[in-house]
């Protein structure tokens, strides 16, 4: 099977899912202007080149994957467009994809590698390396520019979800480094190093 034709194929999950219509993303026969399946293969195809390495290197919106699987420890990872020169704040910001049409918005998903590394859920006061820089992803008010090494090259395999944002194609992580000072706004910043501080009152306070 051509890495096309394992694109363009529909997932056992998303026919259960009703997500496909039985023409499978030829005819249109659900009545969708665009097939959310064809938009799918087109964006991965389009970063196939880019996934060729066990290595990429873009601007996170910021964003931060953390799953719920294997609780207490769960996956955790930084989004990143293995795109050079891209304005990614886009990417995982909803409110600004009012005026965006659902091809676009699709494309700004399917973009995004998500690495994924097992974390304890009740790691982030003591954080590791690799947690810590997560965390520094995360708290940035701007895109910042992030490497990920991963164990092995990311799958060209995406899902539709109805309980999540669709996300690109994922790797497990073996290092990963912020490349640039996270701009961090100051309020953050306090909260986060309040070590004292509850939860629920940091929240209210951001």
């Amino acid at each position: 099977m051509t890495i096309q034709d394992q694109l363009f194929k529909v997932t056992l999950s998303e026919r259960q899912r009703n997500l496909c219509a039985s023409c499978q993303g030829h005819r249109r026969l659900c009545g969708r202007l665009l097939c959310p399946i064809l938009a799918k293969a087109e964006a991965l195809m389009n970063l196939e080149k880019q996934l060729s390495k066990d290595s990429i290197f873009g601007s996170s919106p910021p964003a931060v994957f953390v799953g719920s699987w294997n609780y207490p420890k769960v996956l955790a990872g930084p989004l990143v467009p293995p795109i050079p020169s891209v304005d990614s704040s886009v990417m995982d910001m909803p409110e600004m994809w009012l005026d965006k049409t659902l091809d676009e918005i699709l494309r700004y998903r399917f973009t995004l590698v998500r690495g994924k590394h097992p974390v304890s859920v009740d790691a982030a006061n003591a954080p590791t390396r690799i947690l810590s820089t997560f965390q520094e992803v995360v708290m940035s008010a701007q895109p910042t520019d992030t490497e990920m090494w991963f164990t092995k090259k990311p799958r060209l395999n995406v899902t539709f979800s109805p309980r999540e944002p669709p996300a690109g194609p994922s790797a497990p992580i073996r290092q990963a480094f912020v490349t640039e000072n996270p701009k961090i706004p100051k309020p953050v910043e306090r909260v986060v190093s309040d070590t004292d501080l509850r939860a629920a009152e940091g929240v209210t306070m951001l």
